[in-house]
């Protein structure tokens, strides 16, 4: 399992196998939905033997404990071959290595927070409450959990830098998904989203956005605005500072808005609401501890 933007849950065969035959994929079905998917080009290797990789992407945390079933298929001179299905969940995962002795604890604590903010989640969205995550965690685990005040600071910045031709004006959201989203709402004045492109800087990282390459991004929303949803926040960087610019060819045609995870969590007041953001803060938090380690 990774905790990048979204939770993932990675499966793998050698890669002897995956040369032998003409295609190979996996299919995973959750809740009775079936999802195809290919090697991901990642490899592992273990003891001289190279694993090709399958990442199963968009579980939610209130969906931690669903069973998903995995099957892999091999097609070679146009016949399908197909394995036994086998059954695994993010769950199975989290107690295997909350069993672990040699799992360090910070790694014990950002699953233990994981599975807090999963079932916060799942009460706030009522899913599946007749098994709340939490039963899998025994007394000793549940006291790993981050307690400590939380100190929630709102940096956002509208006009962080201006522009002098300005045909984009940004809002601000938050879409709690399968991935924490920050969800942009686009005031758009002669100009269209096909003529846009959304550069964004978090981190290290530098991502471009177009309707025509990333329509999964945008998505017209009921009030009649089209929203652009940054879906590249991963789990230790709920604090870091997101930079949002929308440009028509070379020319900057809105203000650069700095913004944060944090920064909506911090303005949150409705209380159910602010049991899944401070749960999710509080699990970005020991993510963020876990990866300086």
């Amino acid at each position: 399992m990774s905790l990048e933007s979204s939770i993932t849950l990675a499966t793998y065969i050698t890669k002897d196998v995956v040369d032998y035959y003409d295609e190979v994929y996996a299919e995973f079905t959750r809740n009775g939905k079936t999802e195809k998917v290919y090697p991901s080009g990642k490899t592992l290797t273990s003891n001289s033997i190279v694993y090709c990789i399958f990442d199963y992407t968009g579980i939610s945390p209130q969906a931690l404990g669903d069973d998903v079933s995995i099957t892999f298929y091999g097609v070679k001179d146009g016949v399908t071959y197909n394995g036994n299905a086998y059954k695994y969940s993010a769950t199975d995962y989290i107690k295997s290595t909350l069993n672990k002795p040699t799992s360090s604890a910070k790694l014990k604590t950002l699953l233990v927070d994981l599975v807090y903010y999963g079932e916060a989640c799942q009460v706030y969205q009522n899913y599946k409450t007749d098994n709340l995550l939490t039963d899998i965690l025994t007394d000793e685990q549940k006291a790993l959990r981050s307690t400590a005040d939380l100190s929630l600071t709102n940096i956002k910045n509208a006009s962080y830098e201006t522009c002098e031709n300005r045909l984009v004006k940004f809002g601000t959201a938050l879409r709690l998904n399968n991935s924490v989203e920050i969800a942009i709402p686009l005031n758009m004045t002669n100009v269209t989203l096909d003529d846009l492109s959304f550069k964004v800087k978090i981190g290290s990282r530098t991502l471009t956005y177009t309707y025509a390459e990333n329509p999964d991004n945008f998505e017209k929303g009921k009030d009649g605005y089209w929203y652009f949803y940054f879906d590249g926040v991963y789990a230790n960087q709920m604090s870091d500072e997101v930079f949002i610019t929308a440009y028509k060819g070379d020319e900057q045609v809105s203000y650069t808005l700095k913004y944060s995870v944090e920064s909506y969590a911090a303005t949150v007041t409705d209380t159910k609401l602010k049991a899944v953001t401070d749960a999710m803060m509080r699990y970005g938090n020991s993510a963020k501890a876990y990866a300086g380690k």
